[in-house]
Order: C-alpha cells, then sequence, then structure tokens
C-alpha cells in the first residue's frame, strides 16, 4: 500500500515538469507559472522528492505504531477498567493524524521546487480555471469524453434508487449523479463549441 502511494505521488510530482524543447518547465499546479528548468534540475528534484518521501514517511509511520503500541499498553497495563470506546476513539483519532499528516508531508514536499526556484522569472504567466478547463477539453479527444459522459449515465441507471435501498439514497444519488451528468454534458458541449471555433 506504501509503494503504491510512493507510485501515485511520484507520479503527481514528475507531472509538474513538462517537456518544452531541450528544457523543462515547472508548474506547481495547474494554475500556476512556468519555470524554465534544465533535465539536470528536475532529476535533482525527482531525487530528492524520492529520498526525503521516505525518510520522513517512515519517520511519521514508526511515530504513528510507538503512539498506537503507547496506547495500548497504557489500556492493558495502566487502566484497570478499560472499556471499548477507550480504545476505539483515540485509535481513529491516530489515524486520522496518520492521514492528515500524510496530506501535510506530500503537500510540503510538492512545495519544495516552488520555493527554490521562487528567485526564477516564469516564461508564461499564472493562468485562470478557465484557460486550464480549455486547454484539457482541447486536448481530450472525443472518444474520452463521450465514453467518459456514456459510463456516468450507465453507473446512474445500474444504481437507480429502488424500494429496498436506503431512504438517504434517493438523495445522495440524485446529488451526486446529477452533478456528474452536467459535468459530462457540459464538457461534451464545450468541445463542441471549441472545435467549431476552430472552424470558423
Amino acid at each position: 500500500m506504501r509503494m503504491f502511494s510512493y507510485l501515485l505521488a511520484q507520479w503527481r510530482f514528475n507531472r509538474s515538469f513538462r517537456l518544452d524543447g531541450d528544457q523543462y518547465l515547472y508548474r506547481r499546479s495547474l494554475r500556476s507559472a512556468a519555470i524554465p528548468v534544465s533535465s539536470e534540475e528536475r532529476l535533482a528534484f525527482l531525487k530528492q522528492f524520492r529520498r526525503r518521501y521516505w525518510k520522513l514517511h517512515l519517520i511519521m509511520f514508526g511515530v504513528f505504531i510507538g503512539a498506537l503500541f503507547a496506547l495500548i499498553g497504557m489500556a492493558f497495563f495502566v487502566a484497570d477498567d478499560v472499556s471499548e470506546t477507550f480504545i476505539i476513539v483515540p485509535t481513529y483519532i491516530l489515524m486520522i493524524a496518520f492521514v492528515a499528516g500524510t496530506m501535510l508531508i506530500d503537500r510540503r514536499l510538492f512545495d519544495e521546487p516552488a520555493a527554490a526556484l521562487r528567485d526564477r522569472a516564469p516564461v508564461i504567466p499564472r493562468r485562470s480555471w478557465a484557460d486550464v478547463n480549455k486547454e484539457a477539453i482541447t486536448k481530450a479527444s472525443w472518444l474520452w469524453l463521450l465514453s467518459s459522459a456514456a459510463i456516468v449515465f450507465a453507473l446512474a441507471w445500474a444504481t437507480f434508487p429502488t424500494q429496498s435501498s436506503p431512504a438517504w439514497w434517493p438523495y445522495a444519488w440524485s446529488v451526486y449523479f446529477g452533478f456528474c451528468g452536467l459535468m459530462a454534458v457540459r464538457n461534451v458541449w464545450r468541445k463542441l463549441q471549441i472545435s467549431r471555433s476552430r472552424q470558423s
């Protein structure tokens, strides 16, 4: 599980660097300004990410295991009358803290290249969400957009509420698939508008 999390984080981190001729353009996020970096600098950032990822996550995992064993020891060797709540509640708190710690570490690692390059002038300015969305829809193929829409409507049909469904399911189904359906139709419509504007 940890290896899968690392591979996913590495894939996301590597996507921050896009090849541009004989160099790379670094963006902290899709909206961020593009900063030029050399191939050597990119490799150095990737190596640093790999090294610090495992170091910080192993430290956090060790702290989590130590706190968990301390909780178990306190429950069985210190407390006279241990209730189920005494074990469950702190365990859930530790799990939430572990997930939050993972997110904070990943955010810190993703911010390190931006901090190191903060004095370097960008070659492409910061973009708006509208520009990012337009670029994504332009690059997406018709097959991808139509397949995504078909999957959304197929899942909506397969999970349509029935009489045996829980009372809350129709409301959750309506909100979730209503939003997904509107987004799928919107993306197809935007693709059609962009295609027409290019032909005119």
